[in-house]
């Protein structure tokens, strides 16, 4: 039996949180893996017409998560909880797009209310499924929050960090980062872009 790797935030990232664009040419680990951080990620082919970039059948390769296989495809969003085994595999040929957006547990603490226990959404993953197949709306508007995040100024921090804390409250304000949004899209809270 080959154990899982395990990987602390402080190897990963500083801070509280990463949001990390990765493709074919800069991808982390294809090895079995677990880490003390919650992470999502956000799976897309790399596709520049509109009618591609919304077609969610484009198959990108499976993902391995607590021994449950799972397929990839455009579109697909991936919950992963803290200290859960997980392996990623790639297997299409075209190119592709991953967003791996990862946090500690202060920071999902800090975005909980009186009436969402975000904490929840992950530790449900195991009964409801880790993987869910985002609509081609969905799609459009995750990767036009990416994108809007991508373009913020790398020299000041303080701009992406009030670009992210805007989006928590409340969660349909314009530009929400993409962390809490897409949380909010896969346990089905979110009422956007219902396509």
């Amino acid at each position: 039996m080959k154990y899982p790797l395990f990987l602390s935030r402080e190897e990963i990232y500083n801070g509280h949180y990463s949001i990390k664009k990765r493709d074919a040419t800069c991808e982390f680990t294809r090895d079995l893996h677990y880490h003390d951080f919650y992470e999502i990620q956000f799976y897309l082919s790399d596709i520049n017409s509109e009618r591609d970039r919304t077609n969610t059948a484009l198959p990108l390769g499976e993902i391995t998560v607590s021994e449950e296989t799972l397929p990839l495809v455009h579109g697909s969003l991936v919950l992963i909880n803290m200290f859960e085994p997980h392996q990623i595999q790639i297997t299409c040929e075209q190119p592709y797009i991953r967003y791996c957006i990862s946090f500690d547990s202060s920071l999902l603490l800090f975005a909980c209310s009186d009436t969402s226990n975000l904490f929840n959404i992950f530790s449900s993953c195991a009964r409801s499924g880790h993987v869910r197949r985002l609509t081609s709306g969905q799609i459009l508007d995750l990767i036009s929050i990416c994108r809007r995040y991508e373009t913020l100024s790398m020299a000041n921090g303080s701009t992406k960090r009030s670009f992210f804390l805007r989006g928590l409250y409340p969660p349909q304000t314009p530009g929400a980062i993409p962390v809490f949004t897409a949380m909010l899209i896969f346990t089905g809270h979110s009422k956007k872009s219902q396509a």
